[in-house]
């Protein structure tokens, strides 16, 4: 085990967070390689805990100077849901989330340590006040850090015209045990929204008979979830099965082992995201059909863990079930690799090399 000692800022289970889960990954792996300090927020359970809102630099260096540090490492996530900054009013909130970001920006620059950040959610467009605010806060949080890691080649292009220091590493997966078999089902999980492109993947299933599909997950819009069944019963889809609530973990892992493919057919989504959604199913190795939207087409082509095809259509959804379906072994050995290539003992290995380069090079890279 290396000798170094590394802190890492985040927000960890039990608290509910896609950021808190992977981080927690993370930083299981990192323990196997060197010393971890958890420092957290919110409801966390860790080392050490933090209030964002308070003497936040102050507090982080007196962890530091107690369990001499060489790297701090924050999870970055702009939002407030994620920062815990909820006020009386949206307004109060957003002015207490600005502050927050500012806040972390400059302890990244105060610590006389090297500091890492994660960009886990970007936001380089700037198509009105409250976008380009986002985008400044951003660029304050890498220029500040000594390195940023970002999970794909679309989001270091950005963060490099920062001027900021930037790795490319990609996001983990676990690798949980199941035989994958061959079949014509398919399997959509996850919030129901109206930008995940669910009618258009219901649609497709009028040119696939054969196969059978399973939408299931929480709506977040009741019209829109209103206007999913009306497509199915209008069109007698007997081969679409919608359930529209909340599901457990149990059931989760339930029905990533009953079906076959995984199913992506997002509208929109930030380019420079890669989905949660992706991560689960190569995770209980699924081969996908995904629009090829940013990120999450980055990588399903990178690796031909599946079919990509135009977002906002039904019949490419629909070839592209017929492709994965014909072509199972292939896209299955793209899972495989996938697993292989990401798992998350790689990617920790990844980080130890970053901060190892770092310590070398010391405070200024």
């Amino acid at each position: 085990m290396d000798k170094i000692k590394v802190g890492v800022l985040s927000k960890f289970p039990p608290e509910k967070s896609g950021t808190a889960i992977t981080t927690q990954y993370l930083v299981d792996a990192l323990k196997k390689k060197c010393k971890v300090i958890r420092i957290g927020f919110g409801g966390s359970d860790c080392e050490y805990k933090v209030d964002l809102s308070s003497n936040l630099t102050a507090d982080v260096k007196k962890i530091i100077e107690k369990e001499d540090l060489d790297v701090l490492h924050l999870q970055y996530t702009p939002s407030g849901r994620y920062l815990g900054q909820e006020g009386k009013s949206s307004g109060i909130s957003y002015i207490k989330t600005v502050l927050t970001n500012l806040k972390l920006a400059k302890m990244l620059s105060s610590l006389g340590i090297p500091t890492v950040s994660t960009i886990h959610d970007m936001h380089p467009s700037a198509k009105n006040l409250k976008q380009a605010v986002t985008k400044w806060l951003e660029r304050k949080v890498a220029v500040n850090s000594n390195s940023v890691i970002v999970h794909t080649m679309i989001q270091k292009d950005v963060i490099e015209k920062y001027g900021a220091y930037v790795e490319c590493i990609h996001h983990g997966v676990i690798s949980i045990s199941r035989k994958p078999s061959k079949g014509k089902t398919i399997l959509f999980l996850g919030l129901v929204s109206p930008t995940k492109g669910v009618e258009y993947l219901i649609e497709a299933m009028k040119y696939l008979p054969d196969f059978r599909l399973k939408v299931a997950g929480e709506p977040t819009d009741s019209r829109y979830a209103e206007g999913l069944k009306s497509i199915v019963a209008e069109n007698n889809l007997s081969n679409v099965e919608l359930s529209l609530s909340w599901v457990s973990e149990k059931d989760r892992d339930r029905l990533y082992r009953e079906y076959s493919m995984f199913a992506l057919p997002y509208t929109l989504t930030s380019r420079y995201i890669v989905s949660g959604a992706l991560h689960d199913a190569i995770a209980y190795r699924m081969p996908v059909v995904a629009t090829d939207i940013g990120g999450m087409g980055e990588m399903v082509k990178k690796f031909k863990c599946g079919v990509t095809v135009k977002p906002f259509s039904a019949e490419e959804l629909a070839s592209g079930f017929r492709e994965v379906y014909r072509n199972y072994r292939v896209y299955l050995n793209g899972v495989n690799k996938y697993r292989k290539d990401l798992s998350w003992d790689k990617i920790a290995g990844h980080h130890l090399k970053l901060y190892k380069d770092l310590i070398k090079k010391g405070r200024k890279v």
